[in-house]
């Protein structure tokens, strides 16, 4: 058993087994033979709004903003992001998936400790703001 992990009851008779995994959980219910793993929570932004997960993908755009969320994208990746030209205005309620690394979602922090992540609308892809005024977890 994980060293952090805690045993517990979601109702009487069953169990389930919770270890820190990224910026959550990971939930495993208990059964009599083995454990079977489970749905992982949804992530929860930070005190500024930002996402710092690695694991989640399924993501949708929450800016009102009627021209859409900007979707940015450079060549050479400098750390000014919110200055890189704007590739992509991404819809209200549109549908995004993080494009994923061999470490987890690949995301960017810009000059002011902000997260940025890579997406893809299946069109377009480009970097947006990982922060809850902006997107949120589906």
């Amino acid at each position: 058993m994980p060293k952090d992990a805690q045993l517990g009851t979601a109702r009487p008779g069953s169990m389930y087994l919770q270890a820190p995994y990224g910026s959550g959980f990971f939930s495993w219910r208990a059964n009599r033979k083995y454990l079977k793993p489970v749905a992982r929570p949804l992530p929860i932004p930070d005190s500024k709004g930002d996402y710092r997960d690695d694991v989640h993908q399924q993501w949708k755009v929450v800016d009102r903003d009627r021209r859409g969320l900007n979707g940015r994208m450079h060549p050479g990746y400098p750390k000014n992001i919110s200055q890189w030209p704007v590739v992509a205005h991404l819809a209200y309620c549109a549908k995004l998936r993080t494009d994923y690394g061999s470490r987890g979602n690949i995301k960017l922090i810009d000059e002011h400790g902000g997260t940025w992540y890579r997406v893809s609308d299946g069109k377009q892809t480009a970097f947006v703001r990982a922060n809850a005024r902006f997107i949120a977890p589906r």
